[in-house]
């Protein structure tokens, strides 16, 4: 059974957190459907470590985008800015 997966349209902000990740490989490849299942979509920041980023708003994948003010960027591949 070949299962169609999404990629992320933009980075995960590294103050995203969510139960998920923490289950995930640090070598796999994300997609939008690794973010989501049943039952599964409590996310939080990092900085606030409440369901508000820093700027107040909710924090949900959707909503850390790269055009939010909090928004940081994962580093590169190799570790190296």
């Amino acid at each position: 059974m070949d299962t169609q997966r999404t990629p992320l349209p933009h980075p995960l902000c590294t103050h995203l957190c969510c139960k998920r990740l923490y289950m995930l490989p640090e070598d796999l490849e994300i997609h939008v459907e690794d973010l989501y299942s049943a039952g599964d979509d409590n996310f939080w920041c990092r900085l606030t470590q409440t369901d508000n980023g820093p700027d107040g708003q909710w924090v949900r994948y959707e909503r850390c985008a790269p055009t939010r003010g909090c928004y940081v960027a994962p580093p590169p591949p190799g570790g190296k800015a």
